[in-house]
C-alpha cells in the first residue's frame, strides 16, 4: 500500500507557458529542462499524471531527483525551478 502525497502539483496556466517556453530555448541548462519535464510529468491539473516511479524512468533520473524538484516546487514555485 502506498503513501499518500505530500505534495500535489497543480500548475496554473501561467506556470505551464513558463515551463513550455523554458523547455524550448537552446540556452537552457540540462539540470532545468530535466526539472520541466518532471514538473510536466506529475502535473495534475493538465493531461496524464505519472507517477514518481515513471517519470524517473521516462527522465531518466533517480528517485530522489523527483523528490527533490517537487519539494523544490512547493517551497520555491516555479521561479525555483527555472533558475539554475
Amino acid at each position: 500500500m502506498a503513501r499518500p502525497k505530500t505534495y500535489h502539483i497543480n500548475l496554473t496556466e501561467d506556470e505551464l507557458k513558463t515551463i513550455k517556453s523554458t523547455l524550448r530555448k537552446k540556452q537552457t541548462s540540462k539540470t532545468v529542462k530535466s526539472r520541466c519535464q518532471i514538473l510536466l510529468d506529475l502535473d495534475e491539473a493538465h493531461g496524464k499524471v505519472l507517477t514518481h516511479e515513471q517519470s524517473a524512468k521516462s527522465n531518466a533520473v533517480c528517485l530522489a531527483t523527483i523528490t527533490n524538484t517537487v519539494k523544490l516546487y512547493s517551497t520555491k514555485g516555479i521561479d525555483g525551478i527555472v533558475t539554475l
